[in-house]
């Protein structure tokens, strides 16, 4: 072992504590950092391995490098150090997890689940089935970890790697449409901070939406309860609260919502999704702001949706309802510094108002303007006041 420690490079510096590691897709220069972590991570079990598993199973940076090109390797960093790693490869219809490493010094924090959940996101928006990896007996703490997270061994017979028994764990991914929200949900949970950073305040240069706002706000007086739904950090819920009105926000992304009670402490926020908003009894609000949240929702599925706003607003209740508008789906894989799995679905206004009449709602007015420069994304936008009967 000696000599893969001296080709790792040597000597290490110790990884200060951080309240959560970053992981992104690794980077084909990062090969011997992340060699370095396997090593360093499987080192207490080698005497387990025959030699020749041992090191088949940590592998040298030019294995590394074959495996950044054959599919994703990922790595999570603290203080710009890597401190753990995952790779995985496409067999069929299922999906292969390889090289899972975390170094002993950052185990405890989730970094290993955190690891797994982004390879089931991968593994869910490129339409994989399944989830497999190939494990040893005595590595009893990532068994551990692997059944957690909804892994388990099969009826295959074991394995032999030179020498040293390997057996199969599995793990079936769910239906397609529950997989999206999945995938939605979490890639707003790693972007949530940053983008309260940067739209928290983002009505105070918006004077046209403030307007919008405004109007509904009137058009809704006297009814009762506002919902900003989809409210991501909560601007929208605070503008309305600070102009009088009784508001509250509800966003699919558990750390957007902890970003907008941070936020507004005097606003009412809770984690729900907008196809089934299951803890909302009928009638319960006088307005509802859907600003940009119809976005992520396909077209098969937008007449439900906005059916399930009208279950939820009072008679006469009044929505407003924004938009990009185009017939394009954008898709994001990198979004504010983050990997996620993001589509944004861009609605013409008349197919919109089309939805809107299937859903049950009355048409009162249909605007369109243009983007502010430099504040925004140069999109088009549509906002559509619609009532309940």
């Amino acid at each position: 072992m000696s000599t893969d420690y001296e080709y790792m490079g040597g000597n290490r510096t110790p990884i200060e504590a951080q309240p959560e590691a970053h992981i992104r897709v690794a980077a084909s220069d990062e090969a011997f950092a992340i060699a370095a972590i396997l090593v360093r991570s499987f080192a207490e079990y080698e005497s387990s391995y025959t030699p020749k598993a041992f090191a088949a199973t940590i592998s040298k940076p030019d294995r590394i490098l074959d495996r950044i090109n054959e599919g994703p390797v990922w790595v999570a960093l603290r203080n710009d150090a890597v401190v753990g790693t995952l790779s995985a490869v496409a067999r069929g219809k299922a999906l292969y997890l390889r090289g899972m490493a975390v170094d002993p010094m950052a185990r405890g924090d989730g970094i290993g689940r955190r690891l797994l959940d982004r390879a089931e996101e991968y593994a869910i928006r490129n339409g994989f089935e399944r989830l497999f990896l190939s494990t040893t007996p005595f590595l009893k703490s990532a068994i551990g970890l692997y059944e957690s997270y909804g892994f388990s061994r099969g009826d295959e017979k074991p394995e032999d790697l030179f020498g040293t028994t390997l057996f199969t764990m599995a793990k079936d991914l769910p239906a397609a449409v529950e997989q999206t929200q999945t995938v939605l949900q979490s890639s707003y949970d790693r972007v949530a901070q940053e983008y309260a950073g940067r739209f928290r305040d983002e009505m105070d240069k918006k004077p046209f939406d403030r307007k919008m706002l405004d109007w509904l706000a009137e058009k809704a007086a006297g009814s009762g309860l506002f919902c900003d739904l989809g409210c991501g950090p909560g601007q929208i819920a605070g503008y309305l609260h600070g102009r009088g009105a009784q508001a509250c926000g509800i966003d699919l992304s558990a750390e957007m919502v902890r970003q907008a009670r941070r936020l507004n402490p005097e606003i009412p926020f809770q984690q729900g999704d907008m196809r089934a908003l299951s803890e909302v009894e009928d009638n319960t609000y006088g307005g509802i702001a859907a600003f940009y949240s119809i976005i992520h929702i396909p077209r098969p599925s937008v007449v439900e949706v906005l059916r399930e706003m009208k279950r939820v607003l009072r008679s006469r209740g009044a929505l407003l309802l924004t938009f990009h508008i185009g017939q394009k789906t954008l898709h994001l894989d990198e979004w504010l510094g983050e990997e996620v799995s993001l589509d944004f679905h861009f609605f013409e206004t008349e197919e919109m108002k089309g939805y809107l009449g299937a859903a049950g709602f009355e048409l009162e007015e249909v605007i369109e303007r243009d983007p502010y420069p430099d504040i925004e994304v140069q999109t088009r936008r549509a906002y559509v006041f619609a009532r309940k009967p």
